[in-house]
């Protein structure tokens, strides 16, 4: 090779992860001492004899034993028992190559804190953004009950629901961070919103499994619902809605109405179930235990679905009253898609489809109920 072939610009070491010094003419990596000049020519790892003879690689039982849950290690090259030659296993906390992506079911990747915290600050930063765009129009209208109209008008709305948009961008930027190569396509690979390793008929199955589960879900909630309203109801506590004149149904409502589907299933369905279930169900389920991921991420979901009951609520009274309410059925939709991510093997597809089309036919019952009643 020449001096120029055998110049080195990689910026992690293709064995282990580990980030390379800017030297000119590097030939070993300083972490797990692979030669790099070998990789670079051969397009695979060099035997055991060829490796640097300065760095001895640590030498395990069995490729088992390597992996503990409870431990953070660093990558390394592992020496085989079997033929003697160099194995990389992926650590806990090692950036992610290429072909691992879809294989990051038994390690850690972001702390528990980081599973929690990244999707809040999301929810909060989304939140943040609709606030101010309502204070941006009191200022430049300078009419509060002008503002109220168009807050409340359909279309508005429909377009204000792109901001769920910015609920990914914090979890999809931290989940960069334990990726080699963090392109944007990688970052969803890795947090499960992929079709990456499907071919078309996979993909149709997916889809057709979180169709029909959202008509599942459908049935789970309004059980629950009903089951919830019987209970309170023989506490003396009536919370039976009142029927209500909705007027003429015109073809204005019918075009929101598609459009509302259309951001459910294109756009709220996905980016929370990304968030939520890719990144803080995935993170809590490597650092806790799956079921702890598992409860833990239903329990988060349902409850910030309920803050603006805070807001609207005009007692403490009618605050518990629509608590006992809503907390239950969303509390069992939620463990219903959390326990198909799980049936899923951290795919998303059916996830996602389950929620957005969920949300939609939310949507058509509601409809329905103001034409016939």
């Amino acid at each position: 090779m020449t001096d120029n072939d055998q110049k080195i610009e990689w910026k992690y070491c293709p064995s282990c992860g580990y980030e390379l010094p800017s030297i000119e003419r590097l030939r070993y990596c300083i972490k797990c001492g692979v030669d790099l000049y070998y990789i670079k020519q051969h397009k695979t790892l060099p035997s055991r004899q060829e490796a640097n003879p300065y760095v001895q690689p640590k030498v395990y039982p069995s490729p088992t034993a390597y992996y503990k849950p409870d431990k953070v290690m660093s990558n390394q090259a592992i020496l085989d028992t079997k033929d003697n030659s160099l194995v990389h296993y992926d650590a806990p906390y090692g950036l992610v190559a290429d072909d691992k992506l879809l294989d990051t079911k038994e390690r850690r990747l972001w702390t528990g804190w980081a599973s929690i915290s990244i999707p809040i600050l999301g929810f909060i930063a989304m939140q943040g953004i609709l606030f101010g765009i309502i204070i941006l129009m009191v200022l430049i209208v300078n009419d509060v009950n002008t503002v109220i109209n168009i807050v409340l008008n359909p279309f508005f709305l429909v377009i204000i629901t792109l901001v769920e948009l910015i609920l990914i961008l914090f979890p999809i930027w931290w989940a960069g961070r334990y990726i080699q190569n963090p392109t944007f396509k990688n970052r969803l690979t890795v947090l499960g919103f992929t079709t990456r390793g499907y071919d078309g008929k996979e993909i149709a199955k997916e889809v057709g499994i979180g169709i029909g589960f959202a008509f599942v879900g459908v049935v789970v909630v309004v059980g629950v619902s009903l089951l919830i309203q019987i209970i309170l109801e023989l506490f003396g506590v009536r919370v039976t809605p009142e029927a209500e004149s909705y007027g003429t149904i015109t073809i204005y409502d019918l075009i929101v109405l598609i459009l509302m589907i259309l951001m459910m299933i294109l756009v709220v369905g996905p980016c929370e179930e990304i968030a939520f279930r890719g990144f803080m169900q995935r993170g809590l389920s490597r650092v806790l235990s799956k079921n702890w991921g598992y409860i833990i991420t239903a329990l988060i979901f349902a409850g910030i679905h309920l803050i603006s009951i805070f807001l609207i609520s005009e007692n403490l009274g009618d605050l518990f009253i629509s608590f006992l309410l809503l907390f239950p059925p969303y509390l069992a939709i939620s463990l219903m898609i959390g326990g198909m991510y799980r049936w899923r093997e951290e795919n998303l597809i059916a996830v996602s489809v389950t929620h957005g089309v969920y949300n939609s036919l939310t949507l058509i019952i509601a409809f329905l109920y103001m034409i016939f009643y």
